[in-house]
């Protein structure tokens, strides 16, 4: 008799994207200047409303993420120039069912100098048993701008979700001239109910979200920040540390953060000077 090695579980397929993105001033336009793509990672640039810089639109196809798929976003605004990220839609996170690796997002920032950045993407949604190792790095080269957010919902609540495993892990790095200014790194595992209910993590939020602009300006916000802040829903504070302005926002649900996120991203936009007004289509169709 002869020993039989069982077979080897097959090897389930996984969602990859890779993302490329560039711009360039030409004319005192901003324009496209490189564009790669690959995978399940997609990119659409609607046509330009006068009056507002070009706008351009990721998209995951494959629907959400899980254990193993793996985004990455790479995008440089050239010298002088002013463009909008967002994401078609809200990304989602479900649950991890053959193997324990998170889902990974990476994404790449430069700005150079004189340009205005604006990284706007939607929220991001947490499905039961969901798992996420997302990490941002920022590099601005002198006179660069950015304004950018990401946030995170913990379930959808007006369907009655709670969660009661899964894991998040975030890790933002800002770099101007190559100096670090700022770094942020916060990891909730288990993402349990019981977790976020706790003060010093969630204290009953289930959903959070981040708001950064860098730029020689950024103390002249404060004031505009906090009056937007005293009309949102949510809990909230902001502050300035050197050239780095943050602002936190946490809220019972996600339909609540959203509110409170966009009016304060809108408040900030009317007071930055050479910045869109209003956030782009894609968060309201």
């Amino acid at each position: 008799m002869t020993d039989i090695a069982p077979p080897a579980p097959p090897r389930l397929q996984r969602a990859s994207g890779t993302v490329k993105l560039s711009f360039k001033n030409r004319e005192a336009r901003t324009v496209l200047d490189d564009l790669f793509q690959q995978g399940c990672a997609k990119v659409r640039l609607p046509n330009v409303i006068p009056g507002h810089p070009p706008d351009a639109v990721l998209i995951n196809t494959s629907g959400g993420l899980t254990d193993g798929d793996v985004l990455e976003t790479h995008i440089r605004w050239g010298a002088r120039t002013h463009a909008r990220i967002a994401g078609q839609a809200a990304e989602r996170i479900y649950q991890a069912r053959s193997s324990a690796r998170a889902a990974r997002i990476s994404t790449h920032l430069h700005v150079e100098g004189g340009a205005l950045a604006e990284w706007l993407p939607q929220e991001t949604i947490f499905f039961e048993g969901g798992s996420l190792h997302r990490t941002t790095t920022i590099d601005l080269e002198d006179s660069g701008r950015l304004l950018a957010c990401e946030a995170v919902v913990f379930g959808r609540t007006a369907r009655g979700e709670t969660l009661m495993t899964g894991q998040i892990y975030e890790h933002w790095r800002v770099s101007v001239e190559g100096r670090l200014v700022w770094t942020d790194a916060w990891r909730i595992d288990p993402l349990s109910q019981e977790h976020l209910n706790k003060a010093a993590i969630a204290g009953g939020a289930r959903a959070l979200a981040t708001i950064l602009y860098v730029g020689e300006d950024s103390a002249a916000l404060i004031d505009a920040a906090r009056a937007a802040l005293e009309k949102t829903p949510c809990f909230s504070g902001a502050t300035c540390m050197n050239s780095v302005f943050l602002v936190r926002l946490a809220a019972k649900d996600g339909a609540v953060l959203r509110t409170g996120l966009m009016r304060t991203i809108e408040g900030l936009q009317r007071v930055i000077p050479g910045c869109a007004s209003g956030l782009p289509r894609v968060w309201t169709c």
